[in-house]
């Protein structure tokens, strides 16, 4: 079982790194990204697993 306190929301990585929230639920969806947890409302995503994907949003 994994710890779901940990976890993030598609709109959460879409605002830190330089994606649209879209973008990461078709990965999640494709099994681009294997640490997502399917909800009622989308993907609940482990945030160390998109690291090296997408840059950082400046801020």
């Amino acid at each position: 079982m994994q710890d779901f306190s940990k976890l993030v929301s598609c709109s959460d990585i879409a605002a830190e790194y330089q994606t649209s929230r879209a973008t990461v639920y078709l990965y999640c969806k494709k099994g681009k990204i294997k640490e997502c947890v399917k909800t009622r409302h989308g993907y609940l995503i482990d945030p160390t697993a998109v690291e090296g994907i997408w840059a950082k949003r400046e801020k």
